[in-house]
């Protein structure tokens, strides 16, 4: 009898406090954090318009320029805490980055693009431009 309830103690006490460990992360919460964090501090606007001017030169920066986690954050946190939330932060941000440096790149290139097309409509249609008159 004894060692069946040693074995019920034993089972439980593993089981039953795996899920309040104090020293358990929950990935998920820090990852939700961090992609939230990530959002607020990115400047998409910013990146976009570093992709209408430099073209391919300014998605290349948006894929190796890192931005900084922000320190708030990570105050009296553990390493496995901070290390996580570093990754999650990192790999959204730069997301973020190229996804508006993509976007203002193709709009860039559409618009020239367009234009171009238009120039030779409007060559074709009333051929070249004489500005000046000579009689």
């Amino acid at each position: 009898m004894k060692k069946f309830a040693l074995m019920i103690l034993l089972v439980v006490t593993v089981f039953g406090t795996a899920d309040n460990d104090p020293l358990t992360i929950n990935t998920d919460e820090i990852r939700r954090i961090a992609h939230s964090q990530a959002k607020e501090d990115s400047s998409p606007m910013i990146w976009y318009s570093a992709g209408c001017a430099l073209s391919f030169w300014g998605i290349f920066g948006a894929m190796i320029i890192e931005p900084t986690p922000p320190v708030a954050e990570l105050i009296g946190k553990s390493p496995d805490y901070i290390a996580i939330f570093r990754d999650y932060y990192l790999r959204e941000a730069k997301r973020l980055q190229t996804r508006a440096a993509v976007w203002g790149c193709a709009s860039s290139g559409l618009a020239s693009a367009a234009s171009i097309v238009l120039f030779f409509w409007y060559w074709e249609t009333y051929g070249y431009p004489n500005y000046y008159y000579y009689y």
